[in-house]
């Protein structure tokens, strides 16, 4: 049991957040990963939308993006959300 939480923490630290963009019909983000399943962007609510790089080598980045449904990244929980609370939103608009 214990070694499957220690599999389970070290995938999950091999992806890095990579560059978000905001768009009107929902965020991408990419994740610097030695894979690129759709299972990579499912994980923060997403879908997979390409690979940058050679998939599982050295420095490939997956690319993903927010569903309709969901279109805002929270980069704090790194997953979609489809509203930001109100606290949340002022914050980002004065760091602007």
């Amino acid at each position: 049991m214990a070694s499957l939480l220690l599999l389970l923490l070290s995938a999950v630290a091999a992806q890095r957040l990579g560059d978000v963009t905001r768009r009107d019909a929902g965020d991408t983000f990419t994740l610097t990963s030695g894979s690129c399943e759709a299972a990579e962007c499912a994980e923060h609510g997403a879908g997979r939308s390409g690979v940058t790089g050679a998939a599982g080598a050295a420095g490939a980045e997956c690319a993903c993006a927010c569903p309709q449904r969901a279109p805002l990244f929270r980069e704090d929980r790194e997953l979609c959300v489809d509203d930001l609370p109100g606290e949340l939103f002022v914050t980002l608009i004065l760091a602007t």
